[in-house]
């Protein structure tokens, strides 16, 4: 084990599965008590179950640090989703869990242990609720007696484009992702103002940017950026920091993805930022209210939002006026994402012409063919020359002779 964490208190959500998994992992690795909080849902939301939480324990006590694999559910992950689905009903929470109504001491005592390897104990609760979070946070009190970082991964998948997309897949995507971390964001700035330190670290996604068929969920990851720049702002005078990654990494997620993702890691990967971000070292370096991306070997900082250009006119604006000015002095700031949108339709469009143009030739070959082979049939049912007397032969006499 490393001491990387040592001491510290970490509760980590969606931690049953993919990068949740490989974040409570290292930071047990690296000698901190972790909270390992997992629903045990479907990428929907469905089917919940703490058997996946209890196996994260398990493997934290047996000291299985460094084992990679079960990309499982890492929710909180890169980019993309799966194909369209249609799932409804509240219960559809993803990972966090619900039992609100437990006594958070007698789930610490009933799983948590330091036998062969680091310190866990499991909960299965909803952090979409209020209740949920808090007992997240009041589970690692009373287990722990303190609560040094939060991390909160868990997250659900609900693929449907705008103008088809109903309520029952708008809300639990968002309630799961950004009011999941709210709510333990919430429990966890109140006892770390009174200790006077702490950490929290929302993960977000490359789709905060936009998303074709994922509007939810990048309504929701743009969200959590947002509410992580405030908790940095706001909690800052008591020695709280916030940040937030932006995760490319091999999970359940990231295999639906239609597209190909050039650069991408592992869940084990972004555990490494995530460990750095909950230590004395990042602190020490005043890190806060920062976004990352971790790709693999690569590690980007996303910039901070900030006015591009500006213009000023002489008396008010009018539409007319705008309209003459904006372009040519303000501006756009393109779309990245457009762009590259733009060139996959454009790429398609010449690739659909280039099999249309193959189709066309290939028909025409075949026609050709066709026509040559019933010319030969006619040539080999009819004589090319009619019969011809040989010189010398007598020729038939006229009729009647």
């Amino acid at each position: 084990m490393g001491n990387f964490l040592a001491g510290k208190v970490i509760a980590v959500t969606g931690a049953g599965r993919g990068i949740g998994r490989a974040v409570a992992l290292a930071c047990a690795a690296e000698g901190a008590k972790v909270v390992v909080n997992d629903y045990g849902v479907s990428i929907e939301g469905a089917e919940p179950t703490s058997d996946v939480a209890e196996a994260v324990v398990k493997e934290i006590e047996a000291g299985n640090f460094g084992t990679r694999g079960n990309a499982g559910s890492d929710t909180g992950g890169a980019v993309g989703g799966a194909a369209d689905r249609a799932a409804s009903g509240a219960a559809d929470r993803g990972s966090g869990g619900r039992g609100a109504d437990r006594d958070p001491a007698v789930d610490a005592g009933r799983s948590g242990g330091s036998r062969a390897g680091g310190e866990a104990v499991a909960v299965a609760d909803d952090i979409s609720t209020m209740a949920g979070g808090r007992r997240v946070v009041e589970t690692a009190l009373a287990r722990y007696g303190r609560i040094d970082g939060v991390v909160c991964v868990a997250g659900i998948l609900r693929e449907r484009m705008l103008f088809n997309m109903s309520e029952e897949e708008w809300d639990p995507v968002v309630a799961t992702h950004l009011k999941g971390t709210f709510t333990v964001f919430r429990a966890a700035s109140a006892v770390m103002r009174k200790q006077g330190s702490g950490t929290l670290i929302g993960f977000t996604s490359g789709n905060h940017q936009g998303s074709v068929s994922q509007a939810n969920y990048s309504a929701a990851k743009g969200g959590i950026i947002s509410l992580v720049r405030s908790a940095a702002l706001g909690l800052h005078k008591y020695g709280v920091t916030a940040n937030c990654v932006a995760p490319v990494a091999r999970t359940r997620m990231s295999a639906n993805v239609p597209m190909e993702l050039n650069e991408i890691g592992d869940p084990e990967d972004v555990a490494a930022l995530v460990v750095y971000l909950l230590s004395d070292r990042a602190r020490e370096e005043r890190i806060t209210g920062q976004v990352y991306t971790i790709a693999g070997p690569k590690i980007a900082v996303w910039a901070q939002p900030r006015e591009l250009r500006s213009a000023y006119a002489d008396g008010s604006w009018t539409p007319e006026r705008i309209a003459d000015f904006l372009p040519g002095s303000v501006g756009t700031d393109p779309m990245p994402m457009l762009a590259q949108l733009e060139a996959m339709a454009q790429a398609a469009a010449a690739a659909k012409a280039k099999a249309e143009a193959e189709a066309t030739a290939a028909v025409a070959v075949e026609k050709a063919v066709v026509v040559e082979k019933a010319v030969a049939v006619e040539k080999q049912a009819t004589p090319e020359h009619a019969a011809t007397p040989e010189k010398g032969d007598n020729p038939r006499p006229p009729h009647g002779v």
